[in-house]
């Protein structure tokens, strides 16, 4: 049989029964490309970079998640009939992007060959341990692009096919102690020295873990002590009818409140300001009990150096409050000096701050008294400004 007037196999682009070729019509296979980059030829070049036929350079994990081109040529490059051959191929593949530090990409190395291995219908003891060594690569490279918890993860895993993989149980060490799991890192280590031969940087990391424990502990009973001094006062200020509009400062870098426990007696941070001046006094402890006309005595006993009008005397100063029931705030002048902190408060109801503010003003200018009321706001900008300044 010659085979010239035959077409085995319907051939295309030869009719049975004629020796003669006719040419065949491809031009729906560009049909894709042609309507959509036929009007903008960068368009064009740029998709031809991102062909796998035209790449001129490896496709990292993110080309690969963004082109269906390149992701179908990744499972035809892992649809094998031997699962575990590939997996040994790919976990080849994963040590060698490894070695070159090239992370994410031998990450997918082995999550491909984990995989591979996972699909079989049985897992025997040899299968087990290569699972245990794959889940172990993988968590070195996580713990290298800084993924402390997937790394964690990742070396469970592995101990769950073989608890006794020495490599497993350092780097789980390693996880547990950078994420303070102190007491993991101590338990992990205690059985990696039962499985170590040489045990001496195991034994390193379970001792400075011990250290890492007892501080953190220690720290841990003192922002419980801390909190708790923090509620207490937060509940007698409460059971005063005061509430503070702002949340409880950092007291690195603010004053706060303090309460004696044994006899129930708040005491606050007071900035007294002096708006005939523009200056203020600060006190870190004014006692509630404390009325205002005793604690203003004892700072005014002496004249105060700025006082050149010899205005502030303990029997002509008014102090002021501000009062947050209104909008905008405005000041309101205390009716009785002798008033004590506690009753001045519960009457003022609001307060802006942990750090109380007050105004004091000489009575014998009415003038001053009555500029200071109609340009409140005008005065607390000055002295913020001032205050700022120094």
């Amino acid at each position: 049989m010659d085979g010239a007037s035959e077409n085995p196999g319907n051939l295309p682009g030869v009719r049975a029964g004629e020796g003669e070729e006719e040419e065949e019509d491809v031009s729906h296979l560009n049909e894709g490309v042609t309507l959509k980059y036929s009007e903008n030829v960068e368009d064009l070049l740029a998709y031809l970079k991102s062909h796998p036929m035209f790449m001129t350079k490896e496709p990292t994990v993110e080309d690969i998640d963004n082109n269906p081109l390149l992701q179908g040529i990744q499972a035809l490059k892992y649809d094998q009939d031997n699962p575990l051959e590939y997996s040994e191929e790919l976990k080849e593949e994963g040590n060698d992007l490894f070695k070159k530090k090239k992370y994410r990409e031998a990450i997918v190395s082995y999550s491909e060959a984990i995989k591979q291995v996972e699909s079989l219908p049985e897992l025997d003891h040899p299968s087990k341990d290569f699972l245990a060594v794959l889940y172990t690569n993988r968590a070195a490279a996580q713990y290298y692009l800084g993924n402390r918890r997937s790394a964690m993860l990742d070396a469970t895993n592995a101990l769950k096919h073989k608890p006794d993989h020495l490599k497993a149980l350092q780097r789980l060490c390693l996880c547990f102690f950078e994420l303070e799991y102190y007491e993991d890192c101590i338990k992990t280590c205690t059985v990696a020295l039962a499985v170590s031969k040489d045990g001496i940087k195991i034994k390193s990391w379970k001792d400075d873990a011990g250290k890492k424990l007892k501080l953190k502990q220690r720290n841990e009973r003192k922002e419980q002590l801390k909190q708790q001094k923090i509620k207490n006062v937060q509940t007698a200020i409460q059971s005063r009818g005061v509430k503070v509009k702002t949340k409880w400062p950092d007291e690195s870098f603010a004053p706060v409140p303090s309460l004696d426990t044994a006899l129930g007696v708040l005491s606050w941070p007071v900035t007294f300001f002096y708006p005939e001046y523009l200056e203020c006094d600060f006190i870190e402890s004014f006692e509630e009990s404390c009325s205002f006309y005793e604690q203003l005595l004892m700072m005014f006993d002496t004249k105060a150096p700025w006082d050149t009008n010899d205005s502030h005397t303990i029997d002509n100063l008014i102090v002021y409050y501000e009062d947050f029931t209104e909008t905008p705030p405005k000041p309101v002048p205390l009716e009785r000096p002798k008033i004590p902190l506690k009753d001045a408060l519960t009457k003022q109801q609001v307060v802006d701050d942990y750090h109380l503010s007050y105004f004091v003003l000489p009575k014998n200018n009415s003038k001053l008294n009555e500029l200071f009321s109609s340009n409140f706001s005008k005065f607390k900008l000055k002295f913020k400004e001032k205050l700022h300044s120094k």
